[in-house]
C-alpha cells in the first residue's frame, strides 16, 4: 500500500474542483484597517456607543472568527469527502469514479451548508422583527 500525505491529497482534490473557493491562509491575517473595512457595517451597528479603538478590535475579532469558521467548514468537507470516496491508494491521482464521488460529495455538502445558512438567516430575521 502506498503512503499518501492527507494534506497533499486534500490540496490536489480540492484544486481540481472549480466551484470551490480557495481556503483562506491562516498564516496571513488581515491588517486591522483592512479587516475593519471589509467588515459588514450591520455587524457593528449595535456598537455605535463604543470608541473607535474598541470597534476596530471587535471587527478584527469577528474577522478572525469568520476565517476560523470557513477553515473548519473547508476541513470538514475535505475529511468527509475523502473518507466517503477514497477507499484505496492505487495511484497518485483519483480515478474517474473517485473524482465523480468527490465532486458530488462537495456539491452536496456546499448546497446543504448554504441551505442551513439561509434557514438560519430566516429564523434570525423572524426573531429580530417584533410581531
Amino acid at each position: 500500500m502506498q503512503h499518501i500525505c492527507f494534506a497533499s491529497f486534500r490540496d490536489r482534490v480540492l484544486s481540481s474542483l472549480p466551484f470551490l473557493p480557495k481556503a483562506p491562509k491562516p498564516s496571513s491575517p488581515l491588517p486591522r484597517a483592512a479587516a475593519a473595512a471589509a467588515m459588514d457595517k450591520s455587524m457593528l451597528g449595535d456598537l455605535d456607543g463604543l470608541p473607535e479603538e474598541d470597534k476596530m478590535r471587535m471587527a478584527v475579532m469577528i474577522e478572525q472568527i469568520q476565517i476560523r469558521d470557513s477553515l473548519r467548514m473547508y476541513n470538514s468537507l475535505v475529511e468527509r469527502c475523502f473518507t466517503d470516496c477514497v477507499d484505496t491508494f492505487r495511484r497518485k491521482t483519483l480515478d474517474k469514479q473517485e473524482e465523480s464521488c468527490v465532486r458530488r460529495c462537495a456539491e452536496k455538502f456546499l448546497k446543504h451548508s448554504m441551505r442551513v445558512g439561509m434557514r438560519f438567516a430566516e429564523l434570525n430575521q423572524g426573531v429580530a422583527t417584533p410581531d
